[in-house]
C-alpha cells in the first residue's frame, strides 16, 4: 500500500500535476437558460454563466439553434466572476413554441459551453 502511495505522488510530480492551476476559462451556467418573449418580434436569450478557470473567458458570440448572434460589444468574464448574458436574438429564429427547448453554445475563445435553453412566452 506504501509503495503504491510513493509511485503516485512521484507519477504526479514527475508529470507536473501538483501546483499546477487551471489557465484556461472553465464556463458553467448557473441556472437553466431561458428564451423570454418568443410570442413577440424580439425574443432575448437570459443565460447566467459562472467562469470557474484560471483566465478571463472573452465571450463574442453565442449559437442557438446553430444560429450565430455575434454580441454587438465583448462580454469579459474574469476568473470566479458569474454575470446574466442578454442576448436579443430578433426575429430569425422563427416561430418558438413556449415549452420546447433550443440548443445553445457560448463561443468564447479557446473555450466553449453547450446547454440547452428553455422556451417562455
Amino acid at each position: 500500500m506504501v509503495a503504491l502511495s510513493v509511485v503516485a505522488v512521484y507519477a504526479g510530480w514527475a508529470f507536473g500535476v501538483f501546483g499546477r492551476t487551471i489557465s484556461t476559462p472553465i464556463l458553467t451556467t448557473m441556472s437553466t437558460p431561458v428564451i423570454q418573449g418568443a410570442s413577440t418580434s424580439n425574443p432575448q436569450l437570459y443565460i447566467s454563466i459562472k467562469n470557474s478557470g484560471g483566465s478571463a473567458a472573452t465571450i463574442s458570440s453565442v449559437y442557438v439553434n446553430n444560429q450565430l448572434f455575434n454580441l454587438t460589444s465583448k462580454f469579459i468574464l474574469q476568473p470566479g466572476q458569474a454575470a446574466t448574458l442578454i442576448v436579443p436574438l430578433g426575429g430569425s429564429l422563427g416561430t418558438l413554441q413556449v415549452g420546447s427547448t433550443v440548443s445553445v453554445v457560448v463561443n468564447a475563445g479557446q473555450t466553449t459551453l453547450s446547454t440547452i435553453a428553455l422556451v417562455q412566452s
